[in-house]
């Protein structure tokens, strides 16, 4: 979703900008060149675009995007090594966004996308001239704590103040799991999936991240902070939401954060157990796009902080008495 508002954001707003390479998954029966066409094609996040261009749209698209078959999941990002040999003098900065969103999934799924496949586009990074990496985290990588929590990563310390070393936590998140396969005969059977994800979310939450996604994240920027291969700078959005203004009001894809909100609330649900004066920490998709975009600049000018945070709590709080205020009106 991200990844999509934010390359048609840069087209649109960013004509100056001469080439974006894509690095795209491809299908069985569909080659990553054919799913970017037919993303552009299709997508309602890139309306304004084909609005905009009409039929010259393709031709802008051939111009101006280079499309990399890879995976996030593989080392160095699935380019193979000529290709990438090739690519790398050519980049001024790897954008990483691609993640695991699931707050309880598999731990070895959250494992393989959020870490391994953060410090893979960290590899490809350490290949291109600026060695520049702008990583999309979350800022509910603070953990279960109260009060302010500065904006910076102190290496192998959690949220709670444990030490902890990121290769050592995998290797025993990778040994947990395993243990459950054989007890539970077989990864594939439900009762070991069950087995892996309490495993993992104790894990997790003996180091003070709350669940499997927050810990995985901050694995991520752990193992990122301690590389000295990278100009690195990590963005921290909050809740993303539907679109306020880009592709157009209310735009979002697949199940948000408030959709099920509403759904309850408008139904079965006459009470919600939360705190009125809570935060509601969410912030517009496209709000987001704009933020990436202004870190990304200042990355390759050698001026951004470490860490960007994207949220909306701390000067345009929204509660959850308001977000109940809306649903019913």
């Amino acid at each position: 979703v991200l990844g999509k508002v934010l390359v048609g954001f840069l087209h649109e707003h960013l004509p100056e900008v001469v080439k974006l390479s894509l690095l795209v998954r491809g299908r069985r029966t569909e080659t990553a060149a054919a799913r970017v066409r037919r993303i552009f094609e299709s997508s309602p996040a890139l309306r304004p675009l084909r609005e905009k261009h009409g039929d010259e749209l393709l031709k802008l698209v051939q111009s101006k995007i280079e499309v990399i078959e890879g995976d996030a999941a593989e080392p160095l990002m699935g380019i193979p090594p000529h290709v990438l040999a090739q690519l790398a003098p050519r980049l001024d900065a790897v954008v990483h966004c691609a993640g695991l969103t699931d707050f309880a999934p598999d731990p070895r799924m959250a494992v393989e996308v959020n870490v391994r496949g953060a410090r893979h586009a960290a590899d490809v990074a350490a290949r291109i001239p600026s060695k520049r990496l702008v990583h999309v985290s979350t800022c509910f990588v603070a953990g279960e704590i109260d009060g302010a929590n500065p904006e910076r990563v102190t290496p192998g310390v959690s949220p709670n103040g444990t030490r902890f070393d990121v290769d050592a936590e995998l290797h025993a998140i990778d040994t947990a799991c395993a243990a459950i396969d054989e007890r539970e005969g077989g990864k594939k059977r439900p009762a070991a999936r069950r087995g892996r994800i309490e495993v993992g979310t104790r894990r997790a939450k003996s180091l003070g991240w709350p669940n499997l996604y927050t810990y995985s994240k901050g694995l991520a920027e752990h193992a990122l902070t301690q590389r000295d291969d990278l100009e690195l700078t990590l963005v921290r959005p909050s809740i993303v939401e539907c679109a306020r203004s880009y592709p157009f009001p209310g735009w979002n894809e697949g199940i948000n954060t408030s959709g099920p909100i509403v759904w309850m609330c408008s139904g079965f649900a006459w009470k919600v157990p939360m705190r009125a004066e809570s935060c509601f920490d969410v912030v517009p998709v496209d709000t987001v796009a704009r933020g990436m975009t202004l870190a990304l600049a200042d990355a390759l000018e050698g001026r951004a902080p470490e860490v960007w945070q994207l949220a909306s709590g701390d000067t345009n709080r929204f509660t959850f008495d308001r977000a109940l205020d809306l649903t019913a009106l």
